[in-house]
């Protein structure tokens, strides 16, 4: 298993995805932004209950996964010489790390909510937690360039067909809610 870069198409494919990833990333992350009446953002967390609390950490944890995506794709390419080879496996592993710990946070936040009284969350609520970060958390295993090449691009189509569903339901949530 190679640390170099991806070469040739599969560099393309996995760019387009990655740009792709980003931008729907950041219509998700506006539409669910927190409800507090459009972007007047409550800090004073004092008056949420655990579950709001966690949910919110959720939110807010979730603009790292797209600065990762946006320095994995903005760093220059192994052909320059310059450190990336070794940044883009560390950063996609990084970026899975990131959309496991958000999906497990969102999650427990969820749950917690449905138990509060009045709940805080719904099934809308447990199904965006788990779509949302879905795409993040498939990153490594899926846009690692052994596994696209090994594949032959066919990890890369996955990763895009799992980033479409998850972002359309997770849109569909959001409006729904």
């Amino acid at each position: 298993m190679s640390l170099q870069g991806c070469v040739g198409e599969q560099e393309e494919l996995a760019a387009g995805v990655g740009w792709f990833d980003v931008i729907a990333n950041i219509v998700m992350q506006a539409c669910y932004w927190p409800d507090d009446k459009y972007f007047d953002f409550d800090w004073d967390w004092s008056h949420f209950t655990q579950a709001q609390r966690l949910m919110r950490s959720s939110w807010i944890a979730a603009w790292v996964p797209l600065l990762i995506d946006i320095v994995l794709l903005c760093v220059p390419t192994p052909t320059e010489g310059k450190i990336a080879r070794y940044i883009d496996p560390v950063g996609k592993a990084w970026l899975s790390i990131a959309g496991a710990t958000i999906l497990g946070t969102g999650l427990a936040g969820t749950i917690m909510g449905l138990r509060d009284d009045p709940p805080s969350a719904t099934g809308y609520t447990v199904a965006g937690s788990v779509l949302g970060p879905l795409p993040a958390t498939t990153t490594f295993p899926l846009l690692f360039c052994a596994a696209i090449e090994g594949s032959e691009g066919v990890t890369g189509f996955i990763k895009g067909a799992i980033d479409l569903v998850c972002d359309i339901g997770a849109a569909v949530i959001a409006a729904v809610q």
